[in-house]
Parts: structure tokens; sequence; C-alpha cells
């Protein structure tokens, strides 16, 4: 899969973590299994914008330690988030 493709289907939320992974009922959880916190639903925004684990990766990669909204990632090359999501160790690519 070419890496636009990763990133189109992390942003169109078409990534089987949370919501996404729930609707077709496949194994999800209801809290970031990074984070260990029950507080911290495993979202989409979370893994992009404030997940703290990945707040080092996120700032090489994306510029920032952390965004408060999606649309702040609008500046960010589709190359660069690429390499952001597969650094993550999250997304593989088949």
């Amino acid at each position: 899969m070419p890496y636009s493709g990763v990133v189109i289907r992390v942003i169109t939320g078409h990534w089987l973590i949370g919501t996404h992974a729930e609707r077709l009922k496949l194994m999800t959880h209801d809290f970031c299994r990074s984070c260990q916190d029950e507080e911290e639903i495993e979202s989409i925004k979370h893994f992009l914008c404030e997940r703290p684990a990945l707040a080092q990766r996120r700032t090489k990669h994306l510029g920032s330690f952390f965004f408060s909204e999606f649309h702040e990632l609008s500046e960010v090359p589709p190359f660069r988030m690429a390499k952001y999501i597969i650094s993550s160790g999250w997304y593989e690519i088949a």
C-alpha cells in the first residue's frame, strides 16, 4: 500500500482502531492501549493529536508536541503524516 493510502485511511477514520473497529465487530478497546488510562478513549484524534507516548515522534514528523484540533494538521505534508503513522508502530503496511 502506498504511503498516501495510509494517510487516507487514518484521516478518514477507516483504520482498525476505536469506533471503526467496533463498527466492523473487530476486537477493540474502550481506552488507549498505549496510555493504559481508562479515561483516554482510543481514537484517531487521540493518536494523531494527543497521545503522550508519541509526543517525540509527533514533534519529529509533524512539528508539534501536541495538537488541539485536527485542523491544525492541515499544514502537514502527507508524506510527513505517513512517516509519523508508520513510525508509531500502530499501522502495518500490508
